[in-house]
């Protein structure tokens, strides 16, 4: 069975929704109060299938440099593409604000995580010691952008964008 792959922004109407798979995938979740002001403030994507929001990126832009603040797949849509689109289209969206660079944390210990940034271009950049828990390191990564409409990902055009995703 083919699921048409939708893309969009999120708006609050989306705050339970995305709070409820934060809360299935982080410890420590976001709270709703944290989502909620990021879905005002700053800039938040989603990745739907028949409506259902199955992936959330959110990221932030400040003086030049983006933050990739959260990204996160429902465990029964990982491995097909999803997470690697939300990735580029934060890139592009940065990018389009004058951004130069994309910085994100990522635990030492989450290999896949890794991996996927590795595939989309990031460089370990930096370790903070102990910064999820004792023992459970942050590794900060940045990604150079291209800077303005030379960007290779267009925002506008992927937050409508519709693709076959297989087996959704």
């Amino acid at each position: 069975m083919q699921s048409s792959l939708g893309w969009r922004l999120a708006n609050p109407s989306d705050l339970p929704a995305i709070v409820a798979l934060d809360q299935a995938i982080f410890r420590p979740p976001w709270s709703a109060t944290s989502w909620s002001d990021q879905l005002l403030r700053q800039a938040t994507q989603v990745a739907t299938v028949a409506e259902r929001i199955v992936g959330v990126i959110a990221v932030s832009e400040l003086h030049g440099t983006a933050d990739l603040l959260r990204i996160m797949v429902d465990r029964d849509s990982r491995r097909r593409g999803i997470a690697r689109q939300l990735v580029d289209w934060a890139g592009g969206w940065a990018s389009q604000r004058g951004a130069n660079q994309l910085l994100l944390e990522v635990s030492q210990h989450n290999e896949s995580a890794q991996a996927l940034y590795r595939s989309a271009g990031f460089q370990p950049l930096s370790r903070r010691r102990d910064y999820y828990a004792l023992g459970d390191d942050a590794l900060v990564w940045s990604l150079a952008l291209p800077v303005g409409p030379q960007s290779s990902v267009d925002p506008v055009n992927l937050s409508s964008q519709e693709v076959p995703c297989p087996s959704l």
